[in-house]
């Protein structure tokens, strides 16, 4: 077992990229950047621009460091935006078409669930929650005005996505199919539940400030002839990009392409780094229309 790596101090840190090839005009500017984000954190950054002899390739500077840094957190908040709306939008439905079919009661319907285990599963993350923010107004006001039990739109609004995602998986084909086709035209039930738990996975990664530059997703999700078509076989961000397309709505994803425009055209991003084509514009609004069943 090897041990582990030693304490740096910043300057010993770019002492340590110099040696490996990094051209480091401004130490303060560098210094700062380590004290601020973190070698480490920056390591993936680093590990882009080495060369295979484990050194930098040559003219590398810390600035290309930093671009990269910079181009990843402003990504990252512009699909955060979007992400968020998935999830909304996502909860809703399910609250409106189970309603609607089972009353405000639904989630205490064992009929809904695929198994009394996974019935009884939600259950405890029911409980589970509320022991956890017994003092939040919605909880306190139901376990004192309705004996403890919560519409389902208020169960679906307390859940993470991850749980809400997991809630959805464990219905029955018949409820999958029913929420998918009144709230997700053209998108069948497997496909929705595949790519709403891609999307899970994607929130989290750019929640927990990991990087997302030349990253490859670690996550199987149900393919389609459009992929194959159009060479897109790797689970990289625009792949993800494109899953999360057909999850939004007309609006959500207008807004998605201009923004993504706006980047490309006026800020002159490059964004093949995210596994982007040239074509991405063409390929993001084929899928759209795409019928997938």
């Amino acid at each position: 077992m090897k041990p582990l790596k030693p304490y740096l101090t910043y300057q010993e840190q770019i002492n340590l990229l110099r040696e490996r090839g990094m051209q480091i005009s401004n130490e303060d500017y560098a210094i700062r950047y380590l004290h601020n984000y973190n070698y480490f954190h920056l390591n993936p950054y680093f590990k882009i621009l080495l060369d295979t002899n484990d050194k930098f390739k040559p003219t590398t500077n810390f600035e290309d460091v930093t671009s990269m840094l910079h181009l990843d957190i402003r990504f990252k908040e512009v699909l955060w935006l979007y992400l968020q709306r998935i999830e909304l939008k996502f909860k809703t439905s399910i609250a409106h078409s189970l309603a609607k079919s089972h009353t405000s009661y639904a989630f205490y319907s064992p009929q809904i669930y695929q198994s009394s285990n996974y019935y009884h599963d939600e259950l405890r993350i029911l409980e589970t929650i509320k022991k956890r923010d017994s003092k939040r107004e919605v909880i306190f006001h139901h376990e004192n005005n309705y004996g403890g039990l919560y519409p389902i739109w208020v169960i679906v609004d307390l859940f993470s996505f991850s749980q809400v995602s997991l809630f959805y998986k464990n219905l029955k084909q018949k409820y999958q199919r029913l929420i998918s086709s009144e709230n997700y035209p053209g998108l069948g039930n497997e496909h929705l539940e595949s790519w709403i738990h891609a999307a899970v996975n994607f929130r989290n990664v750019i929640a927990h400030l990991d990087h997302i530059n030349e990253r490859t997703f670690n996550i199987s999700t149900i393919s389609v002839d459009f992929f194959q078509r159009n060479n897109i076989e790797s689970e990289t961000v625009f792949k993800q990009i494109l899953l999360i397309s057909r999850l939004l709505d007309e609006e959500g994803f207008s807004m998605l392409l201009n923004t993504i425009k706006f980047a490309v055209e006026n800020l002159n991003n490059d964004l093949s780094c995210y596994g982007f084509p040239n074509n991405w514009n063409t390929i993001l609004t084929d899928f759209r229309k795409e019928k997938l069943f």
